[in-house]
Order: structure tokens, then C-alpha cells, then sequence
């Protein structure tokens, strides 16, 4: 989860285009860096609230959606355009997840997993595309989503500024690895 969280942070640096906070004292602890990664992580249950009421619609949107958009995620210019909360990248741009590399990527029953996307389609939020499976973008604008994702941003800077705070120097990040930089998940 360490390495996770760093991986996190330097991408947000990079992608998002945002100045790392200066460290005013240098007291570097995994705990904190594992207190920071458990808040951070914590930040996309919060914004499904009032979304879903379970872990696994909230797991499997998550997974199609992160999908969906991994290659918006990782070009500079796209990732940049639609950092924004209420900035959704357009249907074009998403690529279809497929059901057997979900499944065999999230710690879910395919049985499960199958009867909650049947669910997310009748309610329109998952589409069929290409033999795979596509959040729609338009039920990214949702209100309370947008509502909710502002929220986060906030609470992310406020995790990441109170860890910088406590002693964690952004600096050179680099350095803050256990086991090196975690490879990117491609679904």
C-alpha cells in the first residue's frame, strides 16, 4: 500500500500539473505515508455516497471506469484537459473493459459481478461496447458526483499538505519507495 501511495502521489504531481508542498522539516515515517494512503484511498468510497450502497458496485465501477479512461490517464495533454471534477472525458475516449479481465482483476464472484453490471445497465450508468463494458459519461455529471468529487479534491489536499506537514518531504519522491514505483494496472 506504501509504494501504492507513492506511485499516487507522483502521478498526481505529474498529471494534474499541481506544485508538490515543501516540507519544512524532514521526518520521514512509513507509518504516516501508510496513515495518508489509508485516508487517500478512503476519498472514492466517499464520493460514491449516496451513489451505491455496497462495495461491489462501488469496486466494479471504479475498475470499468478506471479502465475506461486509462488512456486519458496517461497522456499528458487528456489527462490535463479532463482533471477538472465536472470535466468528463466524452464517450469517444473511453475503451470497453472486458467482463473476464474484471473478473479476473477484482476479488469478486463473476456470478456477482455479472448480476450487479445487469443492474447498472437497466439503470443506464454501464453500456455494451466493442464486447466489453463502458460507464457512460454522462452519468459522471451527476450532481452529487460532482458534488462529492470537489469534496475529495479538497480532503486530498488537505491529507497530502497534513502529511507534508508531519515531516514527509515530497522533494525528491523518488526516494520514498520501498520496492520501487508499482507498475499501472491495465484493464
Amino acid at each position: 500500500m506504501h509504494d501504492i501511495t507513492i506511485t499516487l502521489l507522483e502521478d498526481i504531481f505529474v498529471f494534474a500539473k499541481i506544485s508538490r508542498p515543501i516540507s519544512v522539516k524532514e521526518n520521514y515515517s512509513e507509518d504516516l505515508v501508510f496513515l495518508a494512503s489509508l485516508d487517500l484511498h478512503l476519498l472514492s468510497v466517499e464520493g460514491m455516497q449516496g451513489i451505491f450502497s455496497d462495495w461491489t458496485g462501488l469496486m466494479l465501477v471504479s475498475a470499468i471506469s478506471a479502465g475506461n479512461i486509462r488512456g486519458v490517464t496517461y497522456d499528458d495533454e487528456l489527462a490535463f484537459a479532463y482533471a477538472a471534477v465536472d470535466q468528463v472525458p466524452p464517450m469517444s475516449l473511453r475503451k470497453p473493459v472486458y467482463f473476464k479481465v474484471l473478473c479476473e482483476t477484482l476479488p469478486i464472484c463473476p456470478t456477482t459481478a455479472w448480476r450487479r453490471i445487469i443492474a447498472m445497465k437497466i439503470f443506464g450508468s454501464v453500456t455494451s461496447s466493442e464486447g466489453g463494458l463502458i460507464i457512460d459519461s454522462k452519468w459522471f455529471q451527476n450532481a452529487t458526483l460532482i458534488a462529492n468529487g470537489c469534496k475529495r479534491i479538497a480532503r486530498m489536499h488537505s491529507i497530502i499538505n497534513k502529511m507534508v506537514s508531519s515531516g514527509v518531504s515530497l522533494s525528491n519522491i523518488e526516494k520514498l519507495y520501498i520496492n520501487g514505483k508499482v507498475d499501472r494496472l491495465v484493464l
